[in-house]
């Protein structure tokens, strides 16, 4: 950690939300962008915290044409179900990483420390919850969103894309095998889970393929 010239570390509080399908882009989040964190300073860190299990899968991928090389239409829509629970459970992080910042050692080389969201002060003590709450909506992102090929009982369940077998409802000799296929976020890191399930397609194929012998 370099202290810059006025000896004050710099602190920044981001939010994400693991949604299954997720909205808006239209977001004030600033991190992650060429320069970061040097734009807001040579002294600065990030604190980020997530929602492992929120209550909304409103979000929608939406084809805007008939040509495959056109990206889709991606709308996050984080808080539009559950959102008072979402929303109360990112801000008890806030407050978490408050109480963690308020017992550092003056020996710690980080003291002080400017917040500079979502509260822009020493703590988020000086903001009030409502006003804490507002920019962790506008600061919310997914980096792992899943689910938009959601499988399950494609005879029964309407939002069911692929059944068990990973093959695509009402699609001939199509299947869809990555991350888009769980029902609900399989946790912070889909990685794992979408190797797993890639080995159950793989086997589920291979089946068919020795019926054909």
């Amino acid at each position: 950690m370099v202290s810059d010239s006025t000896n004050q570390t710099r602190f920044y509080l981001y939010t994400y939300t693991n949604l299954r399908k997720t909205r808006p882009a239209r977001l004030e989040f600033g991190g992650y962008f060429p320069g970061y964190p040097e734009a807001h300073g040579s002294s600065g860190f990030t604190v980020a915290f997530a929602a492992k299990n929120p209550h909304s899968s409103a979000g929608t991928v939406t084809l805007k044409s008939t040509d495959p090389l056109e990206a889709p239409e991606v709308n996050f829509n984080f808080f539009a179900q559950g959102e008072e629970e979402d929303l109360q459970v990112l801000y008890d992080a806030v407050k978490f990483i408050d109480s963690v910042t308020l017992h550092m050692a003056n020996t710690s080389g980080l003291l002080p420390i400017q917040q500079l969201t979502p509260c822009p002060s020493t703590t988020s003590a000086s903001c009030t919850e409502d006003e804490i709450k507002e920019t962790i909506k506008t600061q919310a992102y997914s980096r792992h969103a899943t689910g938009t090929c959601a499988m399950g009982d494609t005879m029964k369940d309407p939002l069911a894309v692929v059944d068990s077998r990973f093959r695509v409802k009402g699609v001939n000799r199509l299947r869809v095998v990555d991350a888009s296929v769980f029902p609900k976020p399989p946790g912070a890191f889909p990685i794992l889970p979408t190797f797993m399930i890639s080995r159950k397609a793989s086997k589920a194929i291979l089946e068919v393929e020795d019926d054909l012998d």
